[in-house]
């Protein structure tokens, strides 16, 4: 019996949650926050924003917090506040029609941020 939550593991259903690894799980953040830093707990996980008021993410500098070159972290806005990304002093963020105000484009909105080299990201999704 097949269900949404089970994969076929090549010889019977098993829950998607033992059918893959921990470290290939991404956690989840959820926050209502309106000002928010990245850090050491958010390393390859997807951050929830649920305010309904603008919330500020800042990508810290490499001497504060050194994410790994080719992590990734997802932002997901899931209220109705507007989730604008920047990079603290030092750091750059690039993106597709991305000028100087990086902003996810509206509720359920998602960014995809990927560290590309030191103090360097590159940012794709619902953003402009």
């Amino acid at each position: 019996m097949a269900k949404a939550s089970y994969v076929w593991s090549g010889s019977e259903w098993v829950p998607v949650a033992s059918a893959f690894p921990a470290a290939h799980q991404r956690g989840v953040v959820d926050t209502s926050s309106t000002s928010y830093t990245l850090g050491v707990n958010d390393t390859g996980k997807a951050i929830v924003f649920s305010s309904s008021s603008s919330i500020s993410v800042t990508i810290p500098v490499d001497s504060t917090y050194s994410f790994p070159i080719g992590q990734t972290i997802l932002l997901i806005q899931n209220g109705t506040g507007t989730v604008t990304i920047a990079g603290a002093v030092g750091v750059t963020v690039n993106g597709t029609g991305v000028t100087s105000s990086i902003e996810i484009t509206g509720q359920y909105g998602v960014a995809t941020l990927i560290k590309i080299a030191n103090n360097s990201w590159i940012v794709f999704g619902n953003v402009a």
